[in-house]
């Protein structure tokens, strides 16, 4: 299998557009073997990935942050069997690259692209770290990507996107208005922290609490902004990193300097574990945030290891 597939997402970084002249800059650079698609829209990429499949490219690479590779790759999945999958480059882009930077990866679209043609076109040897991507089935639809969560942390970025956006500089704003709000009654930082009752099983196995305010499942170290929560994430080659949790916001305000650093949390109202299943069925429907998209799904959420994927390391 030869040649480099780019996909481009005109719009990744939200206001700052990844189209235009960076796409007719990376187009540039490709060969005869090559080819660029360039997309605004999630329905073009089945489309898209056909083509992709039929050229037999050895290499997708993707123009865009964690949603657009979430995007992509879910294409690729329903299209492709695992015994087929190309090799997957990251070249950023986006609002949030932090799937780039859990694999080390540092720099912008067009220098990724010319350091992963520059090493093809030399013969030497493309290095590749093996991750799993998660399989998420919401009642609605079935999906894949890197790192999924519910509860409190969806609420905290609808919440966010409901405010302006998600860029480090309004994060950082916002957290700082609701550790305000916890200093002086904490009201509403409380309500997005609310348990609700559900059942949730790790691999098989009952987490019998009564109710639950957060999960999250991941096979990336980092959510972006140097915020490294899942250390477990790509220790294990069938298992992903989970975390459950019941905490109320203040006991998390004084552990989130962990998180932050990526250290192991013990802590009596959190589990960290890893898995190759978890089941979450709840009361009523389940919203949900997967590499940066958010989704409302039904009551009952299934992550599972999906393929591991070659992921080249630029």
């Amino acid at each position: 299998m030869g040649g480099v597939g780019v996909i481009v997402n005109r719009r990744a970084g939200k206001k700052t557009l990844l189209g235009g002249t960076t796409a007719q800059r990376l187009g540039a650079l490709l060969g005869p073997a090559d080819r660029l698609w360039q997309t605004d829209d999630p329905e073009q990429l089945p489309g898209v990935m056909e083509q992709f499949l039929q050229q037999g490219l050895g290499v997708l690479a993707i123009g865009g942050g964690d949603g657009s590779n979430h995007l992509v790759l879910s294409a690729l999945l329903a299209a492709c069997p695992p015994e087929r999958l190309p090799r997957v480059a990251f070249l950023c882009g986006g609002t949030h690259n932090a799937h780039a930077a859990s694999l080390g990866i540092r720099g912008r679209p067009v220098g990724l692209l010319r350091r992963l043609l520059q090493r093809l076109d030399s013969g030497r040897y493309l290095p590749v770290l093996r991750r799993i991507i998660l399989r998420v089935e919401d009642g609605r639809r079935v999906h894949h990507g890197f790192s999924m969560a519910t509860g409190f942390m969806y609420r905290f970025y609808r919440e966010l996107l409901d405010h302006g956006g998600d860029s480090p500089l309004r994060v950082l704003g916002r957290l700082l208005g609701w550790s305000g709000d916890l200093l002086f009654g904490g009201g509403q930082v409380e309500q997005l922290f609310a348990g609700e009752p559900l059942h949730l099983s790790i691999s098989g196995r009952a987490l019998r609490w009564p109710e639950a305010n957060g999960l999250a499942c991941s096979s990336m170290e980092a959510l972006g902004m140097g915020f490294r929560p899942f250390p477990l994430a790509g220790r294990y080659q069938d298992r992903f990193q989970v975390a459950a949790s019941r905490v109320r916001a203040r006991e998390l305000l004084r552990i989130i300097g962990a998180f932050w650093k990526g250290r192991e949390v013990h802590h009596p109202d959190i589990v960290v574990t890893t898995a190759d299943d978890v089941l979450l069925q709840a009361e009523q429907p389940q919203g949900y945030v997967l590499d940066g998209e958010l989704y409302q799904g039904g009551r009952r959420l299934h992550v599972s290891a999906g393929p591991r994927l070659a992921l080249v390391r630029l």
